[in-house]
């Protein structure tokens, strides 16, 4: 195994390097597209991060390119070595399977085998999805607050900072683990400062309306609005022009 993932990451390099040297859109996107038709590595991985780039446009061929070449790449490698080196591949094959599309089947088995092995191979995005899914309940999971927490502070561990809010609300209202007024606070303030907004009009609302665990504190509650208004928080850019505060 060892001497195949080698080898990808040789022509990896070697197939990247090329594509830079060829690049204008027209020509390069054939040149990928006749490599990856032959189930060339190196192109089929540039076509998906090419795809991947534009995704937010929502158009629905790119849509679709994006998702063919995601299962391109899966179907290349039975022992998921290329999944090791491109985890984002199996979340977005989960995200694939587990929601309802046009482009591809929906199986939830599948997707929930890939969703754990990305998230159990480091991916964040698949961490906390899995948080949402065993908290809510989703795609045939049956709820569970303490499997949800786990995922939320796996993922909070790693950065993730919507994460890190769930987490706050976890140990805010003893969701799956014991009520913790000093570690809700922590992740609130990390998640905020990490730049997420939410966090920060929360923080705002906690002192402002001195919430479970919080007591009312002007200043601070002036401080988080402020940061939540500079980040762009909706609510609380109404809540500055409605009360000038």
């Amino acid at each position: 195994m060892k001497k195949t993932l080698l080898a990808i990451l040789i022509l990896l390099a070697w197939g990247i390097k090329g594509f830079a040297q060829e690049y204008s859109p027209k020509d390069s996107l054939h040149i990928w597209e006749t490599r990856a038709a032959k189930k060339d590595i190196a192109a089929t991985v540039q076509l998906y991060q090419y795809y991947a780039d534009l995704i937010s446009s929502g158009e629905d061929e790119i849509v679709k390119q994006f998702i063919k070449y995601t299962y391109m790449l899966d179907e290349l490698d039975d022992e998921y070595i290329l999944l090791e080196t491109f985890i984002a591949i199996p979340y977005m094959v989960a995200v694939t399977c587990l929601e309802d599309s046009p482009y591809a089947k929906k199986d939830i088995e599948k997707g929930m085998r890939y969703l754990l092995f990305a998230a159990d191979h480091g991916n964040t995005n698949a961490q906390y999805m899995l948080g949402d899914i065993y908290y809510y309940g989703q795609y045939e999971q049956k709820k569970d607050w303490k499997e949800s927490t786990k995922w939320y502070l796996v993922a909070s561990e790693f950065g993730h900072s919507t994460a890190m809010l769930k987490l706050g609300w976890a140990y805010q209202n003893g969701d799956g683990i014991a009520k913790n007024h000093e570690e809700a606070l922590r992740w609130f303030t990390k998640s905020a400062e990490l730049g997420n907004n939410y966090s920060a009009y929360y923080l705002f609302q906690c002192y402002y309306d001195g919430l479970d665990g919080f007591y009312k504190d002007m200043t601070k509650a002036r401080y988080w609005l402020r940061k939540a208004v500079e980040l762009g928080n909706e609510d609380a850019i109404q809540f500055q022009k409605e009360h000038n505060f």
